[in-house]
């Protein structure tokens, strides 16, 4: 029973960001949540924030062995053979 009890997300967060239009007013907002289940390695919690530019990340699933993303806009095909 004791692992049933730590079934769910061993981390949780939230980031509220402002939505501006194209003359800088408030239009509206996001709340963007992650919850993280640490299954191995190091937790990471999300959303991660980038405090000099205020970039948010957040991701689906794990990432292995670094899978390299050049310059351009990745397409989704480079990830599917890097799948295990």
């Amino acid at each position: 029973m004791g692992v049933q009890r730590r079934a769910g997300p061993d981390y949780a967060g939230e980031h509220a960001v402002d939505v501006r239009g194209a003359d800088g007013t408030r239009v509206g907002s996001l709340l963007l949540c992650g919850s993280v289940l640490g299954l191995r390695g190091q937790l990471t919690p999300q959303p991660m924030v980038a405090s000099a530019t205020s970039d948010v990340l957040l991701w689906n699933g794990e990432i292995f062995d670094g899978v390299r993303v050049g310059r351009c806009r990745p397409s989704g095909r480079g990830s599917q053979r890097h799948r295990r």
